[in-house]
């Protein structure tokens, strides 16, 4: 089997997480015996469709390529569904390229390729990708991609840094009048973020602080290699700082990255306890969206 996920959101494979699919969009195009098995979306079945190879496309009208790749997470709600998935950029796919194989790849709908959607397919995927002329499928493979072990570990790096102030709650509200950990500065936060970073590998690198760039001094705090990921923390010290010092050193530090041996993303932890940052939602979007290497931030309070 494989999933195969259609959307208008130009981009919505760009980087990951996919959020806001429309939960009545799941199993669309899908043979009623399959959508039987996981329409409920238990962690069980979750863990089953991770497991299969997915096809990540975007809707035929937007002329754009997608990628074979492979689900990590998925969250949902009673509405939405957020994907974390991981993608063979080095080999993109169009519906040009699958136009004589649809009717093998299970597509025998053409309206399924203008359709916002996620389907499972009771195909094997990557035989028919095998089949495509070469240059496409013959350098398409599994082993092109990362292991589901390296996908899981960037989920829950993600889950560490979305959640950090739930993660050091228990150091900050000691009990039996035990003396709190202080997170003073930016050195408090990444030794608690390296702590937990531990827990999931101990291959984290703590590497040295970078050159300047643009007159600004950056810092590459962790580097967990399994992951292909660099770990930036930011302590938001004012308004000032919040307003533009933090935007400007992320900027900096995302180009620079691009250099990065190892790194295929940047991750960025901020943390804002004074709430410095006016609209993180906005902060965030900003930021992510700009060039250089793809970046994720969470702004934690």
């Amino acid at each position: 089997m494989y999933n195969l996920l259609v959307t208008n959101n130009s981009d919505a494979w760009k980087r990951s997480p996919y959020n806001n699919l429309h939960r009545d969009r799941f199993l669309e195009h899908t043979e009623s015996s399959i959508k039987d098995l996981f329409k409920d979306l238990t962690p069980a079945a979750a863990g089953i469709l991770c497991s299969f190879p997915a096809l990540f496309m975007y809707e035929e009208q937007r002329s754009q390529p997608g990628w074979r790749g492979r689900i990590a997470a998925i969250r949902a709600d009673p509405y939405y569904l957020s994907i974390s998935f991981e993608v063979d950029r080095g080999h993109p796919i169009t519906w040009n390229d699958i136009n004589d194989f649809t009717e093998s790849l299970g597509i025998t709908d053409h309206a399924e390729r203008d359709r916002t959607h996620w389907a499972v397919k009771d195909i094997d995927l990557d035989q028919v990708l095998a089949r495509l002329p070469a240059g496409v499928g013959s350098v398409l493979s599994a082993a092109s991609l990362p292991r589901a072990g390296e996908s899981l570990l960037l989920e829950q790096v993600r889950q560490i840094c979305s959640n950090f102030r739930e993660v050091v709650t228990p150091l900050i509200r000691r009990r039996a009048a035990k003396t709190p950990f202080s997170i003073a500065d930016e050195y408090d936060v990444q030794d608690l973020l390296h702590m937990a970073l531990r827990a999931l590998t101990l291959e984290v690198r703590v590497e040295e602080p970078g050159a300047s760039f643009a007159g600004a001094g950056s810092l590459r705090d962790f580097f967990v290699p399994k992951a292909r990921t660099v770990i930036e923390v930011k302590r938001v010290r004012d308004s000032n700082h919040g307003r533009r010092g933090v935007a400007d050193e992320l900027m900096a530090d995302r180009v620079r990255h691009a250099n990065h041996g190892g790194c295929e993303r940047l991750v960025c932890l901020v943390f804002d306890p004074e709430g410095h940052i006016s609209n993180p939602v906005v902060f965030k979007q900003d930021l992510e969206s700009g060039p250089g290497v793809p970046l994720e931030v969470y702004v934690a309070r």
